[in-house]
């Protein structure tokens, strides 16, 4: 594992770059971004931006990218894990 690779994938409309918590390719060569939200950012408007830039991504990929937001317990009750399972 090479920890001395940092992606950054976008930019905020302030000009700021952001890395991601996590980026994994899959075993079908898709790649899959997953950004974490403790309960008290998960709504705010920095994250909205974080998750619209991330979405957009995702969608100008073709599909060959994946991205998904997630937080510790959603409204669903998925914990992380199912969060990312239910990535489509």
């Amino acid at each position: 594992m090479n920890t001395d690779i940092e992606l950054v994938y976008r930019t905020t409309a302030d000009s700021r770059q952001h890395a991601s918590c996590f980026v994994c390719e899959l075993n079908d060569g898709r790649m899959l971004v997953v950004e974490y939200k403790g309960e008290a950012y998960a709504t705010n408007d920095a994250s909205a931006e974080k998750r619209a830039i991330g979405e957009k991504w995702a969608e100008m990929s073709e599909r060959k990218c994946l991205f998904k937001m997630v937080v510790a317990q959603d409204s669903q009750g998925g914990d992380v894990r199912q969060q990312i399972l239910d990535t489509q």
